[in-house]
């Protein structure tokens, strides 16, 4: 990693550590709280407008990183203003939603106006890789697709978004592994995407770790899944052979959990947008595990998805056997300090 992505890390996680406190308060003094119950497994007021910091430390990093790299601002400057006209259409729905509680169909209208949008100025799938069948183009397909892709995923992390830095930490992951990928793709608008959200993710998980400072609502929730969704297709025609896989690989954990619970409220006759009590974190927790195991659970899936991705991509196969050590290694570590809990 160049000394450019650094600085582009390092502004994300700076001015969302320095904005952060100061909405808390804002917050606080009006009032704008989740408060426990419910569905709710917090045990306190919590400021609920985290996704304030996020966007405009995003916002920060990204502009200084197109300009960094003007040749790729001059190179997608189209698709680029529709991915930050997107990024501000879902980041305004989830704010409205944070503060007012929108109704699931006003929330659907802005996930779709973001993904329309975003599609308008030329930015789509138009290649698929189909596993045992190969790649094909979409041809007329590729903006509904493109569309099912945006709004799927900008759901996908709003339903990770669940407990206190279950989507801050899993997202911290993902974009470091967009990162890394686009580093060994050579593809450098996911990789200043993905630079940004990787300092975001981490400034905020710093406020966002059990137990929790703050929240990032929907406003960050959504705009992190939008985020995802656009940096996951940002692929050349030439690598055709791998898109969607490895964003599919990336992205495991968010899909798996929006699988669940989408395919579990179908088949009990709710509505996909009616939050409940039942995802995965729930059940974990009803089980007796504490917030913190059921968050290592989570990032250690993430670890692994994103470790297969990186072994997938990279030509060094010593970076890859390295990286699964690595995971090893952590995995034992956590193990043995539970042990020394128990014992």
């Amino acid at each position: 990693m160049d000394i450019a992505l650094l600085i582009i890390v390092a502004v994300g996680f700076y001015v969302t550590l320095l904005l952060t406190p100061p909405i808390v308060k804002f917050c606080h003094n009006h009032r704008i709280l989740d408060y426990p119950g419910g569905r709710k497994i917090h045990q306190a007021p919590v400021p609920r407008i985290g996704g304030v910091a996020m966007f405009t430390a995003f916002l920060v990093a990204a502009i200084i990183g197109l300009l960094i790299y003007s040749g790729v601002y001059y190179q997608f400057r189209t698709e680029i203003f529709g991915i930050l006209l997107g990024m501000i259409i879902i980041f305004a729905g989830g704010l409205i939603d944070d503060i007012y509680d929108l109704k699931p169909l006003y929330k659907f209208l802005f996930q779709s106006a973001a993904a329309i949008v975003t599609i308008s100025f030329g930015y789509q799938v138009t290649l698929l890789t189909i596993p045992f069948k190969g790649t094909v183009s979409l041809g007329v397909w590729g903006a509904p697709v493109t569309f099912i892709w945006i709004v799927g995923l900008i759901n996908a992390i709003n339903f990770l978004d669940g407990m206190d830095g279950l989507a801050a930490g899993v997202g911290l992951i993902i974009s470091a592994t967009f990162l890394i990928s686009g580093i060994i793709l050579e593809t450098f608008l996911p990789v200043i995407f993905a630079a940004a959200l990787l300092g975001v993710t981490a400034g905020f998980l710093r406020h966002n770790y059990p137990p929790a400072s703050i929240f990032m609502g929907d406003s960050g929730a959504m705009m992190i899944g939008y985020l995802f969704a656009v940096i996951s297709v940002i692929w050349p025609k030439s690598l055709a052979t791998i898109t969607m896989i490895v964003p599919f690989m990336a992205l495991g954990v968010p899909l798996a959990e929006s699988a669940i619970t989408i395919s579990r409220r179908l088949l009990t006759g709710k509505s996909i947008y009616i939050a409940d009590t039942r995802h995965i974190h729930h059940l974990l927790k009803s089980a007796g595990l504490s917030d913190k195991a059921i968050l290592w659970i989570f990032y250690l899936a993430s670890m692994l998805f994103s470790f297969m991705v990186i072994a997938i991509l990279s030509p060094n196969r010593g970076l890859a056997t390295g990286l699964m050590a690595i995971f090893v290694l952590i995995v034992f570590i956590l193990l043995l300090k539970s042990a020394r809990k128990l014992f």
